[in-house]
């Protein structure tokens, strides 16, 4: 698998907001997880705009609220990007579907470029040069989830062959468990069950970001 690294220090986060890109900042990497299309890595390598560049990255799915929050100090290094934004709480509690729903569609997009839905960079010369980087805070849980969630629904892996092949290329992947749970009830339910919103009626819309 290719692995992408960078050194240098990201300045100008508040103490709050340094403190949590200092759970990652050991990890500046972006790391293959799905056959050089998906890539993974933390929070602090999002602010890595060069970086990303290297590695071919065109699109980014945020699943981390701080680092939502944090965007337009960030947007300097990631303008040219396209991106999605998940306020995802890294909690047992929260559910996976509400999520799901917009990410597993906007990732298939990016990467097959089958609608309008997500325009191509000028950089982008086919669907195939599209790559799409996943992160939280430090690229373990959310990012992991949001990624095994699709590689199960699109690609068809199991929970189990997608938690392996993700490791494969970034080893400390684990969504928590309450998410664990919830991939493994959609494998076993189907994942038409994320057409259904949570108050039990169906969507007919497609997810938007």
């Amino acid at each position: 698998m290719d692995c992408f690294h960078g050194d240098d220090k990201h300045v100008g986060l508040t103490p709050k907001e340094e403190a949590l890109a200092a759970l990652a900042r050991d990890d500046s990497s972006v790391n293959d997880v799905w056959k050089g299309r998906i890539f993974m890595g933390s929070m602090f390598t999002a602010t890595k705009r060069q970086l990303l560049k290297d590695a071919g990255i065109t699109h980014i799915v945020c699943c981390c609220p701080t680092a939502v929050e944090v965007w337009p100090k960030w947007k300097p290094a990631i303008d040219g990007f396209e991106r999605l934004e998940l306020r995802m709480v890294d909690s047992g509690t929260s559910r996976l579907a509400p999520f799901l729903r917009v990410s597993t569609p906007w990732i298939d997009a990016a990467l097959s470029q089958t609608d309008g839905d997500i325009e191509a960079n000028d950089s982008q010369t086919s669907n195939h040069s599209n790559r799409v980087f996943v992160h939280c805070a430090r690229g373990v849980s959310r990012s992991g989830a949001v990624v095994l969630a699709y590689l199960m629904q699109q690609q068809g892996l199991t929970f189990d062959q997608a938690l392996s092949t993700v490791r494969e290329g970034r080893a400390v992947v684990t969504p928590n468990v309450g998410f664990s749970a919830e991939l493994k009830e959609l494998e076993k339910t189907g994942f038409a069950a994320l057409l259904v919103d949570d108050d039990g009626d169906s969507e007919s819309k497609e997810a938007k970001p």
